[in-house]
């Protein structure tokens, strides 16, 4: 599938893009979660540790996903 396939897309803006995407994402999690239907790859998992161990080592670092989350969306407005 091509985002032409989709001309609906064009006409939206850069923050309605962003939160198709992240729609999209968590459509595909909870695919993942209740199906099991995309099996998770071992570099996946070792990342997703490696990343828990860090912020379990400094858990003040770093920022909540939905304050990134604000910070993008109004770069773009």
């Amino acid at each position: 599938m091509k985002i032409a396939d989709i001309p609906e897309i064009y006409q939206l803006s850069v923050p309605e893009k962003l939160l198709l995407v992240e729609a999209l994402w968590d459509d595909v999690r909870d695919d993942v979660r209740d199906n099991s239907r995309l099996p998770l790859p071992d570099w996946h998992s070792q990342a997703l540790d490696e990343s828990a161990a860090a912020y379990h080592d400094n858990p003040r670092e770093g920022s909540p996903w939905t304050d990134v989350k604000d910070r993008l969306i109004s770069r773009v407005k």
